[in-house]
């Protein structure tokens, strides 16, 4: 696996790249991740047209009082790959933020466990974008999905 790149996006180093170049190249090392991505112990491995893979693995800093992973290490994980699902379909210039989420849990997350999600952007339209995400376990058995809004917007930094 290629190590990731963590960093912010600005105007320089997204240039004339449209958001599917920038999670490829994310994917391979080569754009940065949210540097959250990094404490968070989770990154993008796959970008395509309306859909990217991420990988990750929480650890004992990411548990509860009840020795299960808190429910946000998985909201940011399911968030983060919806965002960037919908990136894969932005012209260069342009950017999401999220501005609603929901998400249902079907099993806990477990610390020193692979987890990986899948996330589909379901369709742009205006300054608006729809997704959804299925996080896995390493047995691949669905334990949480989740959907979202994000609004489109002008990469301004």
């Amino acid at each position: 696996m290629t190590e990731p790149l963590f960093g912010l996006w600005t105007k320089e180093n997204c240039a004339g790249l449209d958001g599917l170049a920038q999670m490829r190249l994310a994917a391979e090392g080569r754009f940065p991740q949210a540097p959250m991505s990094r404490t968070l112990g989770m990154g993008v491995t796959q970008a395509d047209p309306g859909r990217v893979v991420f990988r990750g693995r929480p650890g004992p800093d990411h548990l509860n009082t009840n020795n299960v992973v808190q429910g946000g290490w998985a909201f940011a994980m399911l968030d983060t790959a919806m965002a960037y699902a919908v990136q894969t379909m932005l012209p260069a210039g342009k950017n999401s933020a999220s501005i609603e989420m929901k998400i249902n849990f079907l099993r806990p997350v477990l610390a020193h466990e692979d987890y990986e999600c899948e996330a589909l952007a379901l369709g742009v339209a205006g300054d608006i974008a729809l997704a959804e995400g299925y996080l896995r376990d390493s047995a691949g058995k669905l334990v949480a999905h989740a959907s979202e809004s994000c609004l489109i917007r002008e990469v301004t930094i």
